[in-house]
């Protein structure tokens, strides 16, 4: 058996839904054995990020947001016990999420957009990072 596809179709993400409504989720290996060209960690990773019921995918709102960086800066980068607090988002979409704001506060420094005053705590990673490379 061969693999070659990692981009996912609506037509395959409706299949996996399907599936795991068959055999149960957790049931990775059954649910494989259906799905062409995909592995059981992928359809587990597919489901656990993005088709699981209530995992929100669109963009984060502020108060989300604000409450994203708050945890970061208290929790580091723990990705799943945040997920845990932050309803419907799922640890890879967390840790996305972190890294794109420490990719905007490292291009535009703190307090340059709108958005990178909630992430002081990155600002001060960079600096100190900075200073360790001098």
């Amino acid at each position: 058996r061969e693999f070659h596809s990692t981009v996912w179709t609506e037509e395959e993400d409706a299949l996996a839904r399907h599936l795991v409504a068959k055999h149960g989720a957790g049931r990775w290996v059954d649910i494989a054995r259906e799905m062409p060209n995909k592995r059981p960690k992928q359809i587990h990773a597919r489901w656990r990020d993005y088709l699981r019921p209530g995992i929100v995918t669109g963009p984060w709102q502020g108060a989300e947001l604000a409450r994203l960086a708050q945890l970061h800066a208290q929790m580091g980068n723990d990705w799943s016990s945040m997920s845990d607090l932050l309803e419907g988002r799922s640890a890879n979409a967390i840790k996305n999420r972190v890294n794109a704001a420490r990719r905007l506060v490292r291009k535009t420094g703190f307090g340059k957009s709108d958005e990178t005053h909630l992430w002081k705590h990155l600002y001060d990673e960079l600096e100190a990072e900075e200073k360790l490379n001098e």
